[in-house]
């Protein structure tokens, strides 16, 4: 029986398995409901020592598809109800970030190349191409790990692991130990997670308020006016019983605008909240002269003028198709996504998809200035609640790291009743 458990230690087959153990235990562990991030910390730790190549890449593969297993259902409603399609585009994207995690891992035993190693995954994971279709980067953890620090947080997330690495190089210490060392760790790093989990407040900030809705998809015009009087209802409430002055709808509370709707919206919402001193701030898919359409938020302010802020980057293949000439949605990563709020309260905007891709918080970070965040979603297609908490611990994580309020309109699927 001895010799047999330690042929079976031995095979090749046992550390491949393991290490996709260890990345579906990251993935599930670091991202879900009640939890934060802690854990998807660990991962640039785990795929450093994980012996091999193969292993680093199922380890990689293992974490981006536990991270994203929500996505099958959610990318199913996008696709006509294909869950084969929903599925190969989750397998795909697991197949980019386990490929892009494995540069994690180097043969070398050089200190340097080991710390390297190390970096230059984390930097491909962050940066586009791969940031736009892999979720769960590290740094998220590390804003609820190290809140209110900014830029240093962002190094100790790339620097900590990299460390860690070189010092791991020069170690006596054989692999199976240090494996036997992480086991606890990750586990005590999962429940850490877990113990310290707190809902955070993301409707008020000061007079600002974020609306968040169960609309779900509107099938016609008739379900928008509906809408659109849903809200000048509500604006109404919120102007006779708070002290609030600005109401920020979720992305695409409207759906497509067309200028023939102009009358109806200053007939409902614009005029009454002119009157009630309120600015609203409604979601909406804006035409573009080459028949394309752009995300946007519309700020009406009380004294008549408007401003926009335009979403950098939308849902690739379901909305953004560049290879169409017209009909998709753009995709612009210099897009202006500022919006002045009320005397003092300049806010980014990141629009639903945008939460996966922290390199577009970042960007915001280093050039604008700004005092909020402001999250507008719209996460009709989620059967669940887990896709859209998953997304949401991406944009908290960044908004923590950097010591932002946070703001976030979303709009839910529509409750059953």
């Amino acid at each position: 029986m001895q010799l047999r458990l330690n042929k079976i230690a031995q095979s090749k087959g046992l550390p491949l398995l393991i290490a996709v153990a260890v990345g579906a235990f990251i993935g599930f562990g670091a991202w879900g409901e009640g939890r934060l991030p802690f854990l998807a910390a660990v991962l640039p730790f785990a795929i450093g020592i994980s012996g091999s190549r193969a292993r680093a890449f199922l380890m990689g593969l293992a974490y981006v598809l536990a991270t994203e297993r929500a996505g099958p259902a959610f990318m199913a409603a996008w696709f006509d109800g294909s869950f084969i399609t929903a599925s190969l585009l989750w397998l795909g994207s697991g197949v980019i970030g386990g490929l892009a995690w494995s540069l994690a891992w180097t043969s070398s035993n050089v200190p340097w190349r080991k710390a390297a190693a190390s970096v230059l995954a984390w930097a491909v994971t962050l940066l586009p191409p791969v940031a736009v279709v892999v979720m769960g980067h590290p740094i998220v953890a590390w804003g609820n790990i190290m809140p209110g620090t900014g830029w240093i947080g962002v190094l100790a997330s790339v620097a900590v692991p990299a460390i860690f690495m070189w010092t791991y190089s020069r170690s006596p210490w054989p692999l199976h130990k240090m494996t036997l060392l992480f086991i606890p760790v990750a586990g005590a790093v999962a429940g850490a997670g877990v113990y310290a989990y707190y809902p955070i407040e993301s409707r008020f900030v000061g007079e600002i308020a974020a609306v968040s809705t169960n609309w779900g998809a509107a099938q016609d015009d008739w379900e928008i006016l509906q809408r659109i009087e849903r809200i000048g209802r509500t604006n109404e409430r919120f102007a006779k019983e708070t002290d609030v002055h600005v109401l920020i709808y979720p992305e695409a509370a409207i759906q497509r605008y067309d200028p023939a709707l102009y009358l109806v919206l200053k007939m409902e919402i614009i005029d009454a909240a002119a009157r009630a001193g309120q600015t609203i701030v409604l979601g909406a898919d804006l035409p573009t002269r080459s028949g394309n359409l752009e995300s946007a938020a519309i700020a009406f302010y009380p004294n008549g003028t408007t401003a926009t802020a335009i979403a950098r980057q939308t849902v690739p293949i379901a909305l953004w198709k560049p290879w169409q000439a017209s009909g998709s949605f753009l995709t612009n990563w210099t897009a202006n996504n500022l919006l002045t709020l009320s005397d003092g309260v300049r806010a980014r905007v990141i629009f639903c998809y945008e939460e996966y891709i922290p390199f577009l918080s970042l960007i915001n970070e280093a050039k604008d200035a700004h005092n909020i965040v402001v999250v507008m979603a719209n996460t009709w297609a989620s059967k669940d609640q887990l896709g859209a908490t998953i997304q949401a611990r991406h944009s908290e994580g960044i908004a923590k790291l950097f010591g932002k309020h946070l703001l976030r309109a979303e709009n839910r699927p529509k409750k059953e009743h």
